[in-house]
Formats: structure tokens, C-alpha cells, sequence
């Protein structure tokens, strides 16, 4: 069994992590959670700042995590009737919009929210 509250608080410390991965030559890391030794991730990304860091999830804590970490969100949820896919994107702003900006985990926040097309597919097209 998964327990949802290490995976998340596992998932906050990689994307504090990734963008420093990203940005300096050698890179280490130690938590409760995490240890790395001091090391050199490569390849890095060309991109500057660093490409936009992005989570993907089915629940409203995924989201919410997303938005007060300033990462994008996508919903992965199949077959979920609109008025859920609204209800992870409210969950999704609200945390992002009361985010203050020193909790960002990269360099700029991200504030979009994806949804894949299955997921809001009529229910005339379900069989």
C-alpha cells in the first residue's frame, strides 16, 4: 500500500530539488526523505530559466499540492464527469492564487492546468 502523505511530501522535495539539479554543476541533497550525494546531473536543459515543471494526479490534494508549489497540473482522470475536472482546477487555484511567491519550487511559477481529452468525453460517446 502507498501512504499518500510520504508520496506527497517525497513529491515536494523533487520538484524543490529538480530546478537546483538543473542550475548548478554539482548537486546534493540530504532530508529525512531524500539523500543524494554531492553529484553532477546531466544532461541539463538549455532552456532558461529552467522548462516549466508540471504534476499530474485524480485528486484535489494532488492539485492543491501543485498549486501551492507553483507547478502546473494535468489530470490524468478517465472518464470523470466535468463538474470533477472543474472541481481539481478550483482546487488547483485556489491554492496558486494563495500561494506567496517565496514557495515557488523553481524559478517562476507555472500556472496552467491540462486535462486529457478522454477525460471529459460526452457521456453519449461512453458505451
Amino acid at each position: 500500500s502507498v501512504d499518500g502523505e510520504q508520496t506527497r511530501a517525497q513529491t515536494t522535495e523533487v520538484f524543490q530539488m529538480l530546478p537546483q539539479m538543473w542550475g548548478d554543476s554539482m548537486f546534493s541533497w540530504k532530508s529525512d526523505q531524500i539523500t543524494i550525494p554531492n553529484i553532477n546531473v546531466i544532461p541539463k536543459p538549455v532552456q532558461r530559466p529552467h522548462p516549466a515543471l508540471w504534476l499530474t494526479g485524480t485528486s484535489a490534494e494532488a492539485f492543491t499540492m501543485a498549486g501551492s508549489l507553483g507547478v502546473g497540473g494535468i489530470a490524468t482522470t478517465m472518464w470523470w464527469p466535468v463538474s470533477m475536472i472543474e472541481y481539481l482546477v478550483q482546487a488547483f487555484r485556489t491554492a496558486h492564487e494563495s500561494r506567496p511567491d517565496s514557495a515557488v519550487a523553481g524559478e517562476f511559477a507555472n500556472d496552467k492546468f491540462g486535462v486529457s481529452l478522454s477525460s471529459i468525453a460526452p457521456r453519449r460517446w461512453r458505451k
